[in-house]
């Protein structure tokens, strides 16, 4: 397992349902499976010990676009662990 996953981590796509744990596409590359991922922002909350990134993410080859959240724990033994990897498509233009 990657060690940057959280033992409990999920991951949440378009057309995949839930993926638990340090399995299938999340244990490979998070990343990968929502694309090219695009500026965003991040932040920390006061306790230091929950934070999250977010942005868009983009799929040139497929001309697909959609956004994504990736909330992060902290804990002193781990460091920062991500905890799920929720990546959603922007709606598709009639």
């Amino acid at each position: 397992m990657p060690s940057f996953l959280d033992p409990g981590a999920r991951a949440l796509r378009e057309g995949t349902g839930l993926i638990a744990g340090p399995q299938g596409d999340l244990a490979r590359s998070p990343a990968r499976a929502a694309g090219r991922l695009e500026g965003g922002g991040s932040g920390v909350a006061t306790s230091n010990d929950l934070g999250y990134t977010y942005g868009a993410w983009r799929r040139p080859a497929e001309s697909r676009r959609g956004w994504f959240l990736r909330p992060w724990r902290r804990a002193p033994a781990e460091g920062w662990t991500l905890v799920l990897d929720l990546a959603m498509p922007a709606p598709q233009a009639p």
